[in-house]
Parts: structure tokens; sequence; C-alpha cells
């Protein structure tokens, strides 16, 4: 087995740092020394036993290059692999035990294709680079370290292009992402808190930048990760924009909330939205007014019409098919499919879903047994919500609908996040 050392340079960055400690530590191959090269006004904090060089004369010329010329020097490294980890970035799990898999027979490995995301101003853009990595994704053998030493005395800060350029093709492999689906093991995270890097990432937005404002790409990359960002990017919520005026109660209560988790999803050709419990049609109609909007749209409402266990005696349910046909016979997209969940979901034979709601049989088997199905027919980033979740009709809490929508959470915690507000109705996003 191999050894590793991660070397790290970081200058007044001690929110970033205290995360990337985060990241090491879940690290499945742990490295075996961890040196920080720290030239800032006020040395960082570290928690975990790491090599400490407190070096404040690096911060003449180019400060990066000086600490980098430090921990090359002869004799510092005396480990088999160095794998650069920038202060500021988000590290996989599994990156470390990659990069030594990798380097077995290799001098040189790296992720191509960087995305770069400002958490400030939430927007991100993915480079081109096939031909090198960057030097947050970048790991080499000690056959290069006399190498980054001698390109160290330059005065670029840009180390890892002329890395990639010199080192011959047979001993080094560019991993490209799309062979993974798009799963990143890193990400470069831009414009956190304390001194701004090398890259113009921290400083301005790249021209081929996209917005990011509901963090749908940022989870998509590290999943509820993102949450550990948060305290850095301005608070933002998405305003309440309503085709036309909300005609009942259950739009008006919970229409705010649904245009928040949806709101991806008005005007867009093509959409597909299903709910279970459809009942009167009320949320139904909400939907096709106000989201399932675009051209060739769909909203597939499922009902056997017969009403839940709680109704019986209670409400008359012979008319709940009539009014919910005669509520959505002005929506286009409202598709009435007469039946049960379980014969209707297990049968599918529609399109994949954007949206799923789940407000049909309310015990935990139930919710759970709508949950599961549903999820199986939803696309990558499409979100499926819970009705009912704190609702305690019933006198044994293991049959309330919130025991079977907390075991879908648990099940399913690797594939989905969960999105903010956690009440009376629970929404997910599909992650893989």
């Amino acid at each position: 087995m191999s050894t590793i050392t991660v070397v790290t340079c970081t200058r007044d960055r001690p929110e970033a740092f205290a995360l990337l400690e985060k990241f090491i530590s879940r690290q499945t191959r742990k490295p075996d020394q961890w040196h920080v090269y720290d030239d800032g006004e006020t040395p960082v904090k570290c928690t975990m036993g790491q090599k400490y060089i407190y070096c404040p004369e690096a911060r003449r010329g180019v400060s990066l290059n000086n600490k980098i010329r430090m921990a090359f020097a002869p004799g510092v490294i005396t480990s088999d692999i160095v794998v650069f980890a920038e202060d500021d970035d988000y590290l996989h799990p599994e990156w470390l035990e990659t990069c030594e898999k990798e380097l077995q027979n290799r001098h040189l490995f790296g992720e191509g294709r960087a995305i770069y995301y400002n958490v400030k101003d939430r927007w991100w853009f993915e480079h081109a680079n096939l031909t090198h990595a960057s030097l947050c994704s970048t790991a080499i053998r000690k056959e290069l370290f006399t190498v980054v030493y001698n390109l160290a005395r330059g005065t670029s800060p840009f180390i890892d292009t002329p890395l990639w350029k010199i080192t011959r093709p047979a001993v080094k492999y560019l991993l490209d992402p799309a062979r993974r689906q798009g799963e990143r093991y890193t990400v470069g995270i831009k414009a956190m808190p304390g001194t701004i890097g090398y890259s113009l990432a921290h400083k301005g937005r790249d021209r081929d930048a996209k917005d990011d404002l509901e963090l749908v790409k940022l989870r998509s990359l590290i999943g509820n990760d993102a949450d550990l960002y948060a305290p850095f990017w301005p608070k933002y919520e998405p305003p309440m924009v309503t085709k036309i005026p909300v005609h009942n109660e259950t739009g008006r209560e919970r229409g705010p909330r649904w245009m928040k988790w949806l709101g991806h999803l008005v005007d867009k050709p093509d959409a597909v939205g299903l709910e279970i419990g459809t009942f009167k049609g009320e949320s139904a109609e909400f939907m096709c007014e106000n989201i399932f909007t675009g051209e060739g749209a769909n909203y597939f409402c499922v009902d056997p019409f017969t009403g839940s266990v709680e109704h019986q005696g209670v409400v008359d349910c012979s008319t709940l098919e009539k009014e919910a046909r005669a509520r959505l016979a002005p929506f286009k997209a409202a598709k009435i499919i007469k039946g049960y969940s379980q014969d209707v979901l297990t049968n599918w034979k529609g399109p994949t879903l954007d949206a799923a709601y789940i407000d049909g049989g309310h015990t935990s088997m139930e919710a759970l047994r709508d949950g599961v199905l549903a999820f199986e027919l939803l696309k990558i980033g499409g979100i499926l919500f819970f009705d009912d979740y704190e609702w305690t009709v019933y006198p044994r809490p293991q049959d309330c609908p919130k025991l079977g929508v907390d075991s879908f959470l648990a099940a399913y915690a690797d594939f989905i996040e969960i999105l903010p507000y956690r009440g009376w109705q629970v929404a997910v996003r599909r992650i893989k």
C-alpha cells in the first residue's frame, strides 16, 4: 500500500478550512500525513493533528508558489503520493481512495471538466479542460515531486497546466466525469469568506456561468452537503407568482409552498406531474392553473374516489368523482385515472415524472408504499412530496403517516435531498 500526504496551502479562510477538515475526516482512505502551509495574518486552527507550518514570509511574490516550494523542498515529504487539497474546495469521501488506486501505475492523476461554484452569488460553470486537471483536482506520485518544486519557482500561480503538459502521456490519466454520469470527486468552491484566490471565479462571473438560485445544481453535485454552505450565501426566497387568483382553500394554504418546490416547472413544455389522492380536485386545480401550464404538460390524478378510512361515516364520498371531473374539465393538462395507486403505479406505462404528490391513503403503510412506487417513476431532479406528515388521526403512532414517510426518508437517504420546510408536508428531490 502506498502512503499519502495531503498538502493544503491556506491564508485567512477559517470557515472554508473548517469544512475541508470535515471532508478529509470523512475520507474512506485517511491520509498518512496532512501538511498545512499558512501565511495568513491570523493562524488557522488545525484540529486533526496536521503538520502545521506557519510561514508569513511566503506572502511576498506569488504566495501560492512560495508555499508549494516549501512543501516540495527535498526531503520534506517522504510519502509515495501527494494529493492537493485546496482550503475552500469540496471533496467526495472516496477521493483519496480513488487517487491511490489510479496512481499505482501512474505518476499523475486528476479529474477534468472542473466545475467552479460561486456560493456567494449562486452561479456555476464547467471548464472544458480535458487536457489537464485543476490543482484542486490533482494528485501526483513521488516521481513528480521535483518537477512540482521547479514549477513553483516560477512567477505564474498556475502550476497545474504546465505540470500536465510536460508529463508523458503514458504515466498520466485524466478522469472525465462524463464516464461517471457526471458525478464529481471534487468541486471548486469560490467566494467563501476570507482571502480572494487566484482564480477569476472568486472575483467575477464567467461569461458561460449559469444561475443556481434554488441550489438545484449544487445539490445535484454534493447532495445534502450543500447545506454546509448555507451560512455563506444571501437568503433567497422565490416569490409566489400565480397565474390566476387561487380559487380554493387548499391552493391558498399550500400553494405558496408548492410554488417554491415546483416553480421551475411553471410553463415548462411537456412537464409531467402526478398526484395520488385527488378527492374533489382542489390541489389538481391549483397545479393546472399555476404550474403545469406549459405546452404539452400533463398532470395525472390517481384516485378510486371511494374516500379513505377516516372518511367513513363522516364524508359523503358518492359525489367525489363527479365534483373532481367538473372542477378539472377546463384544464387540458388534467388526466384523471380512476383506480387504486398500487395498481396504477405498478402498471404505469406513462412518461417519467417531474413531480409526484402523495395524498392518498393516510396510514403509515400506504404513505410508505405510495412514496416508493412514485419514486421509481421520478426523473433525476424530480420532486416528491407528502401531505399529512404530522397528522395524528389514529390513536397508535405506528398507524399514522409520519412513520411511513420517515421510513421512506431513511431508506432512500442516499438518493434524495430533503427540501426546506418540514412540517405538515415534506418534500424531497431525487438526486440519483
